[in-house]
């Protein structure tokens, strides 16, 4: 809702005259009907006149950038297909995060939010499960500032692990294949397959873990489900993605 003088030209009338020929009945009447008036829901409220930021003056925040370009070519790129612009994540990091909090990247690919957090004055941590993100994460440490982090990892002020971290939240975790697990599955999943989706009774469902122990689950309830025991056979030690694309492939 722009200010009061500019109302006739928003509202589309016909000269302000008419506007200022209106009573002040008819020209609450005049919005309420335009549904600009809000009205409480408690009896006591008072109305008010609705006012959308889009009408303000000046230009509204945008949420796409194009002042900040693909580092094509740039001594920043070490060949990973996802890189983004250093200038970018330090953009990201800055307007979300305050100074010495810590920035977790998940899928952290060739270390850029690393990086760009270490500029930032913020603490980070970094995971990829991919070999050849985990040797260009290393590399791109080693270069110097402001592209890597140069003395900071020689000097090993950076931690590098190979190891799997282990939780050490979930308390006393009874045996995945307990009869309580079994049970619970066995309800939340309606008696189903969490692969093939066929019902089956009990005795016939398998307790599998749905991130292996291998590559880091745990025996938690909540990384357990039923297989019957064809879909175990064939997911194995592999994620539930595969199993469905094979799944799939011999429908």
């Amino acid at each position: 809702m722009p200010r009061y003088e500019r109302l006739p030209e928003w509202l589309d009338l016909p000269s302000k005259e008419t506007w200022r020929s209106l009573g002040i009945h008819a020209k609450l009447d005049f919005l309420d009907d335009l549904g600009m008036i809000y009205w409480p829901k408690k009896a006591a409220g008072q109305p008010a006149l609705k006012r959308y930021l889009a009408d303000a003056p000046g230009k509204i925040i945008e949420n796409m950038w194009t002042d900040i370009g693909a580092s094509v070519g740039s001594l920043e790129r070490v060949g990973y297909p996802t890189q983004k612009p250093l200038t970018l994540l330090h953009r990201i990091i800055e307007a979300s995060s305050n100074p010495q909090d810590v920035v977790l990247d998940p899928f952290c690919g060739c270390a850029t939010t690393c990086v760009a957090a270490e500029l930032a004055g913020r603490n980070w941590v970094g995971i990829d499960i991919s070999e050849k993100a985990a040797q260009l994460v290393l590399e791109r440490l080693k270069m110097q500032p402001p592209l890597g982090m140069g003395a900071l990892f020689q000097n090993r002020l950076v931690t590098h692990r190979t190891d799997i971290p282990l939780r050490t939240d979930l308390g006393v975790i009874p045996p995945y294949d307990c009869i309580a697990n079994r049970n619970a599955l066995y309800g939340a999943q309606g008696g189903n397959c969490a692969g093939c989706e066929t019902h089956f009774l009990p005795q016939h469902l398998t307790v599998d873990h749905i991130i292996a122990k291998s590559k880091g689950g745990t025996d938690h309830l909540e990384n357990l489900q039923l297989l019957c025991n064809h879909c175990n056979s064939v997911k194995g030690d592999r994620g539930m993605e595969y199993l469905r694309a094979k799944l799939q492939l011999a429908a």
